[in-house]
């Protein structure tokens, strides 16, 4: 028995081809408008863009008119100020700040900047300064020394030079205010003096000096000469303040002692 095509289903197949080719021309134009409005408004937005760029950038009301530095002991408003050289009526969000900090930190006693914009029109600069420990002797002439052996500057006498250890025998030949390379004699006397700073009882001395010689440091503390050798500071240090106490009371007088070996201790006449 064979089957009948009444030609129900061919209409059904046509009426439905109809309707998809509808739904998906609407489906393009669909995209199409997406497409389009996606366009229109990414044009829109980067002109938008443009245009509030260029005014902040360029209007008035964003120049800089207030300059806030905090953090400074040693250098002054006016000295940092002079080193950013940043025109009258420079836009704040035209200010480079990276190139400003790089100025700043030129100069020797500063160890580093932060500088933060202040909608609409202020600079806020975070200052961290360098502290001066000691005070080099070098051809007669007085330079202020940190904890890194950066030079900060002179010094013109050494009156009250309680406050700061005198570090004698370094060649700074060569050497330039805020470098931050400083001659390896110095940097052994600094480390004598860390350690020094570590016992209590040691830096009760007011009168504190380093003399860098080419194999040994020898220290004065006050009345007291000590060679120290090379190295070890800390366990000398130790041994130091053990044997002053016995001097003292054995009633010894001499005051000049060779710790150049922590298991040898001479004391001089």
């Amino acid at each position: 028995m064979g089957y009948k095509n009444t030609g129900v289903s061919t209409h059904y197949y046509k009426k439905n081809k109809a309707m998809t080719s509808k739904e998906e021309k609407r489906g393009r134009l669909y995209r199409l408008f997406r497409l389009f409005a996606t366009f229109v408004f990414v044009v829109v937005f980067t002109y938008l863009l443009v245009r509030g760029y260029d005014f902040i950038t360029t209007d008035k009301y964003f120049n800089v008119k207030n300059t806030r530095i905090i953090g400074n002991n040693f250098v002054s408003d006016n000295e940092l100020i002079s080193l950013m050289e940043l025109p009258e009526g420079t836009n704040i969000f035209k200010t480079g700040i990276f190139k400003l900090q790089e100025r700043m930190s030129s100069h020797p006693w500063i160890k580093g900047v932060l500088i933060k914009r202040e909608l609409p029109n202020s600079l806020l600069i975070t200052v961290e300064e360098r502290m001066p420990i000691a005070v080099a002797v070098y051809k007669g002439r007085n330079y202020l020394i940190d904890s890194e052996g950066v030079v900060l500057g002179r010094r013109e006498t050494l009156l009250d030079s309680r406050y700061f250890p005198i570090i004698r025998g370094v060649d700074f030949k060569g050497v330039r205010f805020g470098e931050e390379q400083p001659p390896e004699a110095l940097v052994e006397a600094l480390r004598l003096l860390d350690a020094i700073k570590k016992k209590k009882e040691l830096t009760l001395f007011e009168n504190v000096s380093i003399d860098v010689e080419r194999e040994r440091i020898v220290l004065k503390l006050d009345d007291y000469e000590i060679n120290m050798g090379m190295g070890d500071y800390e366990k000398k240090l130790s041994r130091f303040a053990e044997i002053r106490g016995d001097m003292t009371d054995r009633g010894i007088a001499s005051k000049k002692i060779d710790m150049r070996f922590l298991n040898k201790v001479v004391i001089k006449n």
